[in-house]
């Protein structure tokens, strides 16, 4: 079965680019619209499109972890970054908007650029995460702990090697090690 988990990262990664790195912004540039409209069209935006990405965030997980194709380290990042904003952000954000749209001032926040910064990190990483895993496809997963294979020297003689560089392990009469990507029989 071709790993699920890629193709997921590349549907995430339409779905945040489409929703809050183009939308979410042009409508910021509509002169007629009043900027409490605005504020209320990006909350109800940013409502369902944090549900699309809950769900796809939960479906991206259990096919990492059911199906393989992409390192579950490697898979961390985006999810890590998506819980920063949905957890961390999105609710001092939010109360931000409705003081806004009740009339009242704000303080100055960067925190608004951060978010911006974070989703950029967030797709940046989706779109590694897809590639990795579209270039690795068919293979295991580089995680550490699948690095061993079976070697086999001869008919009588075989030997659990470590991919990592450096470590060779004995297999009478003969001794393998990694030199450089190749397995040198000595």
């Amino acid at each position: 079965m071709k790993p699920l988990a890629p193709v997921i990262a590349f549907l995430w990664a339409g779905v945040a680019i489409g929703a809050t790195l183009i939308a979410t912004p042009v409508k910021f540039l509509a002169p007629s619209l009043a900027l409490t409209t605005a504020l209320e069209i990006g909350r109800v935006t940013f409502f369902w499109v944090g549900i699309a990405e809950v769900v796809l965030c939960l479906i991206f997980i259990i096919s990492v972890i059911a199906f393989g194709g992409i390192s579950w380290r490697i898979s961390l990042v985006p999810i890590i970054l998506f819980a920063i904003q949905r957890l961390g952000m999105m609710p001092i954000l939010d109360a931000r908007a409705l003081e806004i749209i009740a009339g009242n001032s704000v303080e100055e926040s960067n925190l608004h650029t951060i978010y911006i910064y974070v989703e950029f990190a967030k797709v940046f990483a989706l779109l590694l995460v897809g590639t990795i895993g579209i270039f690795f496809a068919g293979r295991d997963s580089p995680d550490e702990e699948d690095h061993e294979e079976r070697v086999q020297i001869s008919a009588k003689a075989t030997v659990t090697a470590d991919h990592r560089e450096g470590h060779s392990y004995a297999a009478a009469p003969r001794h393998v090690t990694l030199v450089e990507g190749t397995w040198q029989i000595l």
